[in-house]
């Protein structure tokens, strides 16, 4: 087993080199590259408050030891050998200096490393050591000592770091570029991290940021400091954290919430025709502001920059709905960038991720290590369109030209134009001509790479440029020091509020989706008809429509706006339409014999109902809708939709749909401790899937040693394996019962699956169940490696 090394004293300022702690000396030694005034400004311009943390008196002896909950999720306690925290959500330094506590330097990492639970949490991961290792190293001048299960979990928090502190062990950027771009002009990345990677006169390595202590076979992992010890004792789903005569529990499941009281919009978003929302302007470091992140809206369809943690909140809060998201960019593998991508690529359908291949090939590695996945799995949660640099990429209509910015390890910059308009996001950035110019000089920089380097798009309409700490971001002055007409069309990012100087003509970008910057307001005669194929192609009963039928389609299809309140269709009424909401909300009130109503549920943007008229003539509405808010839907009438699609796919689609939802579908789904989290979109897409199956006592759904051909949701009936994953009880309503693995790889059951009692499940065959689950990843990964879910 590997011990901690031992810990210095608090003060980052005025360490004492502690004999044997050889990394935090190597740290102490790398220190002098900033004199105090430098550490000083260094640290101020981050939000962080140099201090000492006070002494901890001494309690009686058998109380409990302090544990302070953090909103992020996870746990403080307070120790003899200083604050020992369980558990690492993203941002988590942000709690510590909010709350006025001390930078802990012992990390307890939680048994399970990212959230697989389907909800809010989803993705997010409870192990980011990046920033507690960065703030440890570069502003206290200590290691981080890590708590970790084993010698594998080290290897691969060692593989995450390796990406995200220096980028690639080998780097191919020829990959990255057009064809016809010259050798010659590509720049030398390498020698640019390398460049990054010295601190003072050392080399930075791993070992200088982070130390390591083991669980031993017990279950028990022993911190040591100046002769005290502190244990922390794995028991079942707690930590046990024993100091002396005193200990205190916490709980293993790290939860809690980014984000604070967020303000909700009471009408759904109306995105612009260009433009750009700002999800948070400023750095990992500071405790007020939220860390820089972007939507960009391209023909009222969004891209996300960076996403924030969380950014799903805001989304929400602000009634956006996941569908007008048809793609995220990730600059760069630094958690204060991509923390936020992989939660976003499981909240809902899958997604178009863009990033150039050597940075895409990083987020790979670095998640894969994280979450213990393995990268082709990962890969199938999400669509990779690569960014080239070299040439223009056409990404809905606007032009992208990309390329590396100058940081610490590979990033993607990058200008976007359309309809005669141009914005330029910087990244990260250490964009100063001084600086260029002496990376040059000393042969970093090529002279392709600093004549790239120096003409930047200054010229935009709109520009987003980053600051911050040098060399690896931009120095403020630098920006200070530009024209003023610059100045007024520069947003400034990734620094906290006070860092921008009072009259230098410069402001942050603009937080919140009410400050949403609107940039082209000018529709093309295209731009409706764009719209409604856009909101046709994201209804899973219309995929794989010929270009013809979706022509034809777009020309039956009706607008009809309803108000906030106004009856859309009413239960007993004659119906011979279906309706697609374009945008707003309507509620759907299924009421009982007697009129009470039995439960609701809500639709959104791409969802659509009435769709049983359309297959039964004379049909009656079978439930009040009204609109919830203000509500814009496509309307189809039944003639219009027989003459046009009678023998395509979309009919039996349209039927299995109509049958699963007189199943009351939605019902069994909520019984399930998983699938209730479940979007609408995504629970009416599981309807499609499935068929209601009359089942008898003694029948065989699927044998051992077969294929493994289907998957149930149990209904009336009740069902059991046999096999190794018996159960003493059977399977009853609402449980989802699938080895997952098996079915969606084609391989054998190891169990049979045996009616126990006469009734009714849902089926998903073979083909449905993968549909199911890769068209919805988050779905997939929270029912991986399970035979059951109830």
């Amino acid at each position: 087993m590997r011990s901690r090394k031992r810990q210095g004293p608090h003060n980052a300022t005025d360490m004492a080199p502690t004999p044997g702690d050889s990394a935090s000396e190597e740290a102490r030694a790398a220190a002098p590259v900033h004199d105090d005034d430098e550490t000083k400004e260094c640290k101020e311009s981050l939000d962080v408050e140099p201090h000492s943390p006070a002494p901890v008196e001494a309690p009686a002896v058998g109380e409990p030891l302090p544990k302070t909950a953090l909103p992020r999720g996870g746990y403080a306690v307070e120790t003899s050998v200083g604050p020992i925290q369980v558990g690492m959500p993203p941002e988590t330094i942000k709690d510590s200096m909010s709350l006025g506590l001390p930078i802990p330097r012992h990390f307890v990492l939680p048994s399970e490393r990212f959230v697989k639970a389907l909800g809010p949490d989803m993705g997010i991961n409870v192990a980011e050591f990046e920033f507690p290792a960065y703030c440890n190293f570069f502003f206290h001048r200590r290691t981080v000592n890590l708590i970790v299960k084993d010698a594998e979990t080290e290897a691969s928090i060692r593989a995450v770091l390796q990406e995200t502190l220096f980028g690639p062990a080998e780097l191919d950027i020829r990959q990255d570029y057009d064809d016809s771009v010259p050798d010659a002009d590509l720049p030398n990345l390498g020698a640019e991290l390398a460049f990054f990677r010295k601190f003072g006169d050392k080399r930075i390595e791993i070992d200088m940021l982070v130390s390591f202590t083991h669980f031993e076979e017990n279950n028990v992992a022993r911190i040591e400091d100046n002769g005290k010890v502190v244990e922390v004792h794995r028991d079942g789903d707690e930590f046990k954290i024993i100091d002396g005569a005193r200990s205190v529990s916490v709980p293993d499941a790290i939860v809690g919430s980014a984000l604070t009281e967020q303000q909700r919009s009471t009408e759904p978003f109306q995105p612009p025709l260009f433009g750009v929302t700002v999800l948070g302007n400023s750095h990992g470091f500071d405790p007020v502001g939220r860390t820089t992140g972007y939507i960009v809206w391209i023909n009222k369809r969004g891209i996300m920059i960076d996403p924030p943690p969380s950014s799903h909140e805001v989304l929400e809060a602000y009634m956006i709905s996941p569908k007008l998201i048809t793609g995220i960019i990730v600059t760069h593998c630094h958690a204060d960038h991509d923390a936020g991508t992989f939660q976003r690529i499981l909240q809902e359908n899958k997604v178009t991720l863009y990033t150039t291949a050597t940075i895409h090939g990083s987020f790979l590695r670095k998640y894969s290590a994280l979450s213990g996945l393995n990268a082709d799995l990962l890969q199938e949660s999400y669509q990779f369109k690569a960014m080239t640099l070299g040439r223009p990429l056409n990404i809905r209509g606007a032009m992208f030209k990309c390329f590396y910015s100058l940081h610490s390890i590979p990033c993607l910059a990058f200008e976007i134009a359309f309809q005669g308009k141009r914005m330029v996001f910087s990244a990260d950035h250490m964009n100063d001509v001084e600086n260029i110019n002496s990376l040059h000089a000393e042969g970093v920089l090529t002279d392709a790479r600093r004549e790239q380097l120096l003409a930047f798009p200054w010229d935009c309409d709109v520009i987003f440029h980053e600051a911050g700490v040098p060399p690896i971001h931009t120095p403020m002055a630098t920006l200070v020091n530009l024209p003023d007409d610059v100045k007024e069309r520069l947003y400034v990012v990734h620094v906290g509020a006070k860092s921008i100087p009072e009259g230098s003509g410069l402001k942050p970008a603009p937080v919140g989706v009410e400050n949403t910057i609107n940039i082209v307001t000018n529709l093309s005669e295209f731009s409706r008809a764009l719209e409604i194929m856009e909101i046709l192609g994201s209804v899973d009963i219309f995929e794989s429509l010929s270009v013809g039928h979706a022509r034809d389609l777009l020309n039956f299809v009706k607008d009809i706006t309803f108000q906030q309140g106004q009856p859309v269709m009413v239960k007993g009424e004659p119906g011979n339409d279906m309706m697609i909401i374009m945008s707003g909300l309507a509620e759907v009130i299924i009421r009982k014999a007697g009129g009470e109503i039995e439960f609701t549920k809500t639709f959104s943007m791409g969802d659509y109902f009435g769709e049983q008229a359309l297959m039964q003539p004379k049909s009656m509405r079978s439930a009040d809708i009204v609109a919830k808010t203000k509500l814009e839907v496509l309307r189809i009438e039944r003639t219009d939709f027989m003459w046009l699609l009678r023998g395509t796919p979309v009919m039996d689609r349209i039927k299995q749909t109509v049958l699963a939802r007189e199943a009351h579908t939605w019902t069994l789904i909520d019984l399930n401790t998983t699938l209730k989290f479940l979007t609408a979109s995504q629970r009416t897409h599981f309807e499609r899937c499935v068929t209601n199956t009359d089942v008898e006592q003694g029948d065989i759904l699927w044998s051992a040693g077969s294929e493994h051909s289907a998957a149930v949701l149990v209904d009336t009936a009740e069902v059991e394996y046999e096999g190794p994953a018996r159960q003493d009880t059977p399977f009853t309503r609402g449980t989802w019962v699938c080895e997952v693995d098996n079915c969606v790889h084609g391989r054998p059951a190891e169990n049979a699956l045996k009616v126990t009692k006469s009734g009714r499940v849902l089926l998903l065959s073979q083909s449905n169940v993968i549909h199911l689950l890769m068209r919805n990843p988050g779905l997939y990964l929270a029912l991986l490696n399970r035979l059951w879910a109830e």
